[in-house]
């Protein structure tokens, strides 16, 4: 559909962007993840289911079953959920804070997964049960600060 009334390009005053979609390729970069580190999944049918929750929550939040929530946090709500150290009253590597986010999702500490950067996180959470990534996540600005 063109614009009615096209505006001379000295007239605008504002640039106004479509972040989600537009600016930011949410779908090839997901897609992009999962093929890189889980192959097995198919990546653009995950793209793809974990945006199909988002029209659902923001109805909700439109017709009030949900006061007014941010993008993003309507994004997680589909699939995950946040957890820090305030949740356990308690900092890594204290067991508390792993044995929490195993109990609160209900499951077997065997059964969670830490991805970090840190070695020493990776170790600790290995000592409480966890899995960890076969690699950690380099971030050569912060990897320098980590025990070897």
């Amino acid at each position: 559909m063109q614009d009615p009334s096209p505006q001379p390009p000295d007239e605008i005053q504002v640039l106004a962007f479509d972040v989600f979609g537009t600016v930011v390729d949410w779908h090839g970069s997901i897609a992009r993840e999962m093929a890189a580190n889980y192959p097995h999944v198919d990546g653009n049918a995950f793209a793809l289911a974990w945006r199909a929750g988002y029209q659902p929550a923001m109805r909700r939040v439109m017709a009030g079953e949900l006061p007014w929530t941010l993008i993003d946090d309507l994004h997680r709500l589909i699939l995950d959920c946040i957890l820090s150290a305030e949740v356990f009253r308690a900092y890594k590597p204290d067991p508390r804070t792993y044995g929490g986010v195993a109990s609160t999702f209900g499951v077997r500490p065997d059964q969670v997964m830490l991805v970090a950067a840190h070695h020493d996180d990776l170790a600790a959470a290995r000592g409480c049960g966890w899995r960890g990534l076969p690699r950690r996540i380099l971030r050569p600005t912060i990897n320098r600060w980590s025990a070897a």
